[in-house]
């Protein structure tokens, strides 16, 4: 019999998290510029209202063939009707996109597992520490968007086969998978079919792979991406576009480091899973018992989450590109294991709770004290001490109410609720120092300011010499060599911010058109055009960026 029992949080707790996991994830998206691949996803969906196609992506006014359209068909959906083109909006489809996750993860589990604990692997999942303080900053990147569509994609699988309903298991979870297609390629395909084969094989019932359902589900699979890339085919190179899909994809899946360099990845990748699902991934040494492996198999979604997990993950295993948000779908369904033994676990051991509940205590006690530390921060940004005090008494609090729950699992809530409010301080002080630190090396937000000041709000068109990329395109034993003229990257932060100036895209160019002002790289510049520099900067390490007028 357990000693302590997990219940539900009281309504001002609940309130609180969601209250606070809200605010922080909505309410700051703007402190920090875009950063990584965010003001590229940003800029294509600026140039996608711009040149009103929907379905040809742009880049400086370029096709675009890296990514399908979705996640630009959203962001510029959100730019179209508010009006608005800045990195809130950027970054809200992102944001929206992980709560909304959450939400769906207990709306769904709660019918497979116990309310308490289907709530807890969705705060868990919202508070993994590398989600938490990265993954969910940099929302602007489609990785949030696309660990919403795979994860609902498992789940229909598992929700209407344990319905017997069949028919919807396969043209639901298909239109999932058209989904993620369209949101970032191939991997979507490996994902479907994988899942199907692994749980049909689990339930006994793989006959299913050969009906008529499964069929029509292919059947509304590939309507809908025919549809799309016929209609991109009318007026654009859809050869080209399926080549550099299929290399993208090929790029990820394949180690080229030979024996040594497939070793070193066939042991680190695992640990990436494990550490992008702390601190909940720490449960999982639990099912070093035996009973509690069998007691977990013997529930049909905790066995479907380690069945999606294990198969999935071979996707990625021996890859050399595992980045941490590749595996961000496989997360809500680490977490539910990971609590499920946690649970388990520890309801079973006072001095276990207990000593888990003092370092969670310990871990939220010295969070809220650090923020005295502030006091100390030498920097120039604008920091609203009020409130980050006030943030900083509140973590404290939640320190103290789980220091004296730590004799019952329940402190977990408390523990989460101190997470959330930790990130509520890590937008008061992290995002605006390291909005100072860019503005003391490269504040691409100054830079478009000067660069318009520069050029007398004139037109600037990117000038420059086009790369050259060689995809290969093999299916059915036929390979095709392609050659696709893309513009050379730049910090995308730059049209980007240009735009919001000017109202202008920053267009490529490979030849100079007479009189006015162009940015490239020296290089590429001194091969075509010769003007007076008026501006120059670092980019990428040790490239030349210039602004040059011709008269």
């Amino acid at each position: 019999m357990s000693l302590t029992k997990l219940t539900l949080p009281s309504k001002w707790v609940l309130v609180s998290l969601i209250a606070a996991v809200t605010i922080a994830m909505l309410g700051f998206l703007d402190v920090v510029e875009l950063r990584a691949e965010e003001p590229r996803r940003a800029e294509i969906a600026v140039e996608m209202v711009q040149s009103a196609d929907a379905v040809a992506l742009k880049l400086n006014g370029e096709t675009y063939y890296n990514k399908p359209p979705l996640s630009t068909w959203i962001t510029a959906g959100l730019m179209k009707l508010t009006g608005n083109y800045g990195d809130t909006i950027a970054r809200l489809p992102g944001a929206i996109s992980f709560l909304l996750l959450g939400f769906l993860w207990f709306r769904i589990s709660k019918n497979y597992l116990a309310r308490e604990l289907a709530l807890l692997s969705a705060l868990g999942f919202l508070s993994a520490f590398n989600l938490l303080f990265y993954g969910a900053v940099n929302t602007a990147e489609i990785d949030l968007l696309y660990a919403l569509i795979v994860a609902l994609q498992g789940l229909a699988i598992f929700h209407f086969s344990t319905k017997e309903k069949y028919t919807a298991m396969f043209v639901v979870s298909y239109l999932l998978c058209s989904a993620g297609v369209l949101t970032k390629g191939l991997p979507s395909f490996a994902f479907q079919a994988i899942t199907l084969i692994v749980w049909c094989i689990a339930i006994k019932k793989f006959r299913l792979l050969f009906s008529w359902r499964h069929f029509l589900g292919i059947a509304v699979l590939f309507a809908i991406l025919g549809s799309y890339f016929y209609t991109y085919s009318i007026s654009n190179n859809v050869g080209h576009y399926l080549a550099n899909l299929f290399d993208q994809a090929s790029q990820k899946s394949v180690n080229e480091d030979g024996i040594s360099g497939t070793l070193i990845t066939f042991l680190s990748n695992p640990l990436k899973l494990i550490h992008i699902a702390l601190p909940w991934s720490l449960g999982l040494v639990i099912l070093l018992k035996k009973e509690l492996r069998s007691k977990l198999w013997a529930n049909p979604f905790l066995k479907f989450c380690v069945l999606f997990i294990v198969a999935n993950f071979l996707l990625y295993w021996v890859s050399s590109d595992v980045r941490d948000r590749y595996l961000y779908m496989l997360l809500p369904f680490i977490c539910t294991v990971a609590v499920f033994c946690l649970n388990e676990g520890l309801s079973f051991s006072k001095k276990g709770i207990r000593a888990v509940g003092l370092i969670c205590a310990s871990l939220l006690a010295l969070g809220g004290l650090g923020h005295a530390s502030v006091l100390f921060i030498k920097t120039d940004a604008v920091l609203s001490y009020p409130f980050i005090f006030l943030v900083g008494i509140l973590v404290v609090v939640s320190a103290y109410v789980t220091f004296k729950n730590s004799r019952s699992i329940n402190f977990v809530w408390t523990f989460i609720l101190g997470l959330f409010l930790l990130r509520l301080s890590f937008n008061l002080i992290a995002l605006p120092i390291t909005q100072e630190k860019i503005n003391t090396g490269n504040p691409y937000r100054e830079v478009a300011k000067e660069l318009v000041l520069l050029s007398h709000g004139e037109p600037i068109t990117f000038l420059g010499t086009h790369m050259k990329l060689h995809p290969d395109l093999a299916m059915f034993g036929i390979e095709e060599k392609v050659t696709i003229e893309i513009p050379p990257d730049i910090p995308f932060q730059i049209p980007y911010y240009y735009f919001l100036e000017t109202g202008n895209v920053l267009k490529f160019t490979d030849e100079d058109h007479g009189s006015g002002y162009y940015l490239g790289y020296s290089g590429h510049l001194a091969r075509k055009i010769a003007g007076d520099t008026l501006f120059h900067m670092r980019a990428f390490g040790n490239a030349d960026l210039q602004l040059i007028r011709i008269d």
